[in-house]
């Protein structure tokens, strides 16, 4: 039980400070949709929802294939030249990379305001 309160609160505090990713947020969406579509079936007895649910389950299959294309690999490399260090993937910790993700983020916004400004 302990265990578990304490995996909630460190969870708490990386929401708290790196928030949700974008993939994240459309594959919930569209769990949340899905779910909904499924209800209305169920309470209006409506079989004509079945082909929306269908595809939007298709397309809630095809974000989670995207979402896991990227692993923590090529990421680092990103990081890596973007950065111009060598990461030790054996002490670099999530709240490292994630700012580091963060950082990479904000330069290349600056370099595009920069180079249509």
């Amino acid at each position: 039980m302990a265990l578990g309160i304490l995996w909630r609160k460190i969870l708490d505090e990386f929401i708290e400070r790196f928030g949700f990713s974008d993939s994240f947020l459309e594959i919930h969406n569209k769990e949340i949709e899905i779910g909904r579509m499924k209800v209305d079936r169920l309470v209006n007895n409506d079989k004509s929802l079945n082909a929306f649910i269908k595809i939007a389950e298709e397309q809630l299959a095809s974000l989670m294939k995207s979402e896991k294309g990227s692993d923590f690999g090529q990421m680092k490399s990103i990081i890596q030249k973007g950065l111009g260090f060598t990461i030790n993937p054996m002490t670099y910790t999530v709240g490292e990379f994630y700012a580091d993700i963060k950082l990479l983020e904000q330069q290349a916004k600056q370099n595009k305001a920069q180079q249509n400004g």
